[in-house]
């Protein structure tokens, strides 16, 4: 059914993998990234950004479908998300890495997508890790891409904003009754991983926005202020280096010798 069941049937290299998704009387096989060693191991990739060479400023089918390369960036598809997080309750792993070398984790203990009729909606919550949590503002928000707009911005499209395709509930950082900006978060929380991949822009001057007098309200590093791979709780309006979704059976028990 997933990556885990591989885990323990014996199987614990890092590497792609055939498996076979259940949801009452239909299946669904996928072949997916299976990642071995991370945490305990057991978790299947259904996301990874690494170097830029995927694009993921893509259409509603496309996300709905799959794209990019299991071994290297890629996305599952949203149908594929749906009958893997709706066979058992998952909990989902974000690793990321910013351009110094450091790297974080936010983890949350629920995590599903709902069917396509629902607009992919998202459920998640109960976090805990390193990054901070940046995603527990989107639950219940419902999947947006450039061609289809399901945000809760009334005269904007975020997706097609910041270019991207995601549970999107915002697009920018919280703005006061009085014109100025919030510097605790963005709107939502902050988590925008499949925004355009922006290399090492944090330096670069012409990734600067100014608003209200204010270049990104006074952050100094903003090159993803309206764009970028974005985990804001961990590193503000930085764009990442990498980042990677993984999900993995809420019950998953490691064991430590092999059957």
């Amino acid at each position: 059914m997933d990556c885990a069941e591989l885990y323990h049937s014996g199987l614990r290299l890092d590497g792609i993998y055939s498996i076979t998704a259940q949801l009452g009387r239909e299946r669904r096989s996928m072949d997916v990234f299976c990642d071995m060693t991370t945490a305990g191991g057991g978790w299947t990739v259904i996301q990874r950004r690494l170097d830029g060479s995927v694009m993921f400023n893509r259409t509603w089918h496309q996300y709905k479908r799959r794209f990019g390369k299991i071994r290297g960036e890629y996305w599952l598809g949203l149908d594929n998300m749906y009958f893997l997080t709706n066979q058992r309750n998952y909990t989902l792993r974000i690793d990321m890495e910013d351009w110094e070398g450091n790297s974080a984790y936010a983890r949350y203990d629920i995590f599903r997508v709902g069917g396509e009729w629902a607009y992919y909606q998202l459920s998640i919550g109960n976090y805990s890790g390193t990054a901070g949590d940046s995603f527990n503002g989107h639950n219940g928000v419902k999947f947006s891409t450039v061609d289809q707009d399901n945000d809760e911005k009334e005269d904007h499209n975020c997706a097609r904003g910041r270019g991207d395709g995601w549970w999107h509930c915002g697009c920018t950082p919280r703005w006061t009754p009085f014109g100025s900006c919030s510097m605790d978060s963005f709107e939502c929380g902050g988590a925008f991983i499949n925004g355009k991949y922006l290399g090492n822009c944090k330096d670069r001057e012409d990734w600067r926005s100014e608003f209200y007098g204010q270049t990104c309200c006074g952050l100094d590093d903003c090159c993803g202020w309206l764009e970028g791979v974005v985990w804001y709780r961990w590193k503000k309006a930085v764009s990442l280096k990498s980042v990677s979704m993984k999900i993995r059976p809420r019950d998953f028990k490691m064991e430590l010798e092999l059957p």
